[in-house]
């Protein structure tokens, strides 16, 4: 539980800040690229310069990591454990009517780390809205 709370409050290192506003950027030029937007039209219709665009992508990186910590610090905080069975329904979700084949596949590759992920990150989100309120 302490590592999760030194988490929130250690710095990021610059290398570790421009790694997740890459990583941030890549997927939200992706979403733009869904809708069919180039990042360049984005840049010029919110009147930002490519300092300043990297800038915004690197402080929703941020931001987005810290909401992570917060939910991770929830799940432990809360007792919490992801079962098989509940592996299995998220990837029943993502593979439907292929979630035990796709469950076992990343299990064998030793690759369920994103999945665990989603799943108790879900599960404290829930756990926050279903506490928020009383």
């Amino acid at each position: 539980r302490i590592a999760m709370v030194d988490r929130l409050d250690s710095e990021l290192s610059e290398t570790e800040m421009r790694a997740l506003g890459e990583e941030y950027q890549n997927k939200f030029e992706t979403e733009l690229a869904a809708h069919n937007i180039d990042p360049e039209s984005y840049q010029v219709a919110h009147g930002l310069d490519e300092e300043q665009y990297a800038l915004m992508m690197t402080r929703h990186a941020i931001s987005d990591a810290h909401w992570n910590y917060v939910l991770d610090a929830v799940f432990v905080g809360a007792g919490y454990t992801i079962t098989e069975e509940e592996l299995v329904a998220a990837f029943e979700e993502d593979f439907p009517g292929q979630g035990k084949e796709a469950f076992e596949l990343h299990d064998l590759r030793n690759d369920l780390y994103l999945m665990v992920e989603k799943v108790r990150r879900a599960r404290a989100l829930k756990w926050l809205l279903d506490n928020a309120i009383k």
